[in-house]
């Protein structure tokens, strides 16, 4: 493993361990879905439509700790692959929930095969990791609380 900076505290360690994780997990992921002409935001957004259909682009965008901006931009591009739609809601004129389109619920099965299959490639395995996995989700609501 490279080195993480020996004159460093476990704090500042853990933090720079976690921060080259993230990019070459990323970077992982990333390489996986290109072929498939999805990106690693347009598969989580996929994942966040799929596990909760209508989910308003506000709510979507607290999930993933964005700027509306970003996310907007982030839902039209998903739109426009046709992986997503949004549709018009009769009691609320504002309101645009979001759900799968048959080519995204294809797109993120297909995602999702390939990701658990570049992921399986690891050593040690992630499904070795359960108590890490737990960790690192106590962790994530740790930061945002302190964030947001």
């Amino acid at each position: 493993m490279p080195d993480l900076h020996p004159n460093t505290t476990d704090e500042e360690k853990f933090f720079l361990a976690l921060s080259r994780c993230y990019t070459l997990s990323r970077k992982l992921g990333e390489k996986a879905l290109r072929p498939m002409g999805v990106t690693i935001a347009e598969y989580n957004l996929l994942r966040v439509v799929e596990n909760t259909p209508g989910i308003q682009a506000r709510d979507a965008q607290k999930r993933f700790y964005a700027t509306a901006p970003s996310i907007s931009q982030l839902i039209r591009g998903v739109e426009r692959k046709k992986l997503i739609k949004r549709v018009h809601d009769k009691d609320d004129a504002r309101a645009r929930p979001l759900f799968l389109t048959p080519k995204g619920k294809t797109t993120v099965e297909k995602a999702r095969q390939t990701l658990e299959k570049a992921i399986s490639t690891l050593n040690p395995a992630p499904s070795s990791l359960g108590s890490t996995v737990k960790d690192l989700t106590l962790l994530i609501s740790s930061l945002s609380s302190s964030l947001y």
